[in-house]
C-alpha cells in the first residue's frame, strides 16, 4: 500500500454562520413575544390565554416562551396563569420545555 500525504490546511470556524437556527421565525418569538399581552403577563404574572396555529414544522413550539418564562421566573408560575390553545399539528417536540405549570392545550 502506498502511503498518503497529507496536506495541511487551516480550518476557520464561525459559530455565527454555522448556526443560525432563524429563531426570530419561530411562532414563539413572531408571533407569541411579540404580543405585548403576553410580555405583561410573563412580566407580572397574571392570566392569559391565547391561540396560535401551528404546523408540524413548528417542532419545538414552547421553548423559547417557557425559556423566557423560567428567565423571569425561576420557581414558575402559578397554576394555569398562561394558557397558549394550539391549533393544528405539533412537531417531534411540542412542549417539551414548557415552563412548569403553564400550559399548551393541543387542537386538532
Amino acid at each position: 500500500m502506498r502511503a498518503q500525504r497529507r496536506r495541511e490546511r487551516t480550518v476557520f470556524f464561525d459559530p455565527a454562520c454555522a448556526y443560525d437556527f432563524k429563531l426570530e421565525k419561530t411562532k414563539d418569538e413572531s408571533v407569541l413575544l411579540k404580543k405585548k399581552e403576553v410580555k405583561t403577563a410573563i412580566a407580572e404574572g397574571t392570566g392569559i390565554s391565547c391561540s396560535v396555529k401551528l404546523t408540524n414544522t413548528d417542532r419545538t413550539f414552547g421553548t423559547l416562551l417557557g425559556a423566557e418564562i423560567t428567565r423571569q421566573h425561576p420557581e414558575g408560575l402559578p397554576e394555569d396563569t398562561i394558557t397558549i390553545h394550539c391549533e393544528g399539528a405539533g412537531g417531534q417536540s411540542f412542549g417539551a420545555f414548557f415552563a412548569k405549570r403553564s400550559d399548551l392545550i393541543a387542537v386538532r
